[in-house]
């Protein structure tokens, strides 16, 4: 339930319990309501990050899962492409190992950022694994589109990361599964 309070909606949890007494004058029912709001965040955040990348703030290998069956339902009834690029971060490892986890971290969280800027709002950018980044296009009209989006893609490794002050490069090696040719 929610209970309003001050103007803002508070949810609630209810009890009751029935007052036994002889005394016609002290029977009733006794409410107690409790506030189950920081439950209620602590249960969201819980289901929030089940479904994202914690350090990236993308859908996560499970999440993407899910939102693969669902474009793939959608593109089946609408009769529509979809795409997959696969991104493999090339020398993540030399990276994290000579320059610390920390580091690491930050490449990838700049990676995501960037992946996430070429995305359209209905396409999806997620990280399914340590340095594995995978990018879901649905509406795509043909191969051609799918190659520039590659490209650009690429270019998006092409400038230098800023890291702890330092400029690091990264290239990415792109696998593209075409849902229109099947290539």
């Amino acid at each position: 339930s929610v209970f309003k309070a001050a103007g803002h909606n508070v949810p609630v949890a209810w009890t009751c319990s029935e007052i036994e007494t002889n005394d016609p004058m002290l029977a009733g029912r006794v409410y107690a309501a409790q506030d189950v709001a920081e439950g209620k965040r602590a249960e969201y955040r819980i289901r929030y990050l089940a479904r994202i990348d914690p350090l990236t703030m993308v859908p996560n290998r499970m999440q993407f899962q899910l939102l693969l069956q669902r474009a793939i339902s959608n593109a089946r009834r609408n009769r529509t492409a979809l795409a997959l690029l696969y991104v493999d971060v090339v020398q993540f490892k030399v990276i994290n190992d000579s320059l610390g986890h920390d580091a690491g971290d930050q490449l990838l969280i700049q990676i995501a950022e960037r992946l996430r800027g070429q995305v359209r709002s209905t396409d999806t950018a997620a990280r399914i694994g340590g340095d594995e980044f995978i990018l879901l296009f649905e509406e795509i009209p043909d191969l051609d589109r799918i190659i520039e989006i590659a490209d650009r893609l690429l270019e998006v490794f092409s400038e230098p990361f800023l890291i702890d002050g330092n400029e690091v490069t990264s290239t990415a090696s792109i696998g593209i599964i075409d849902g229109a040719t099947g290539y």
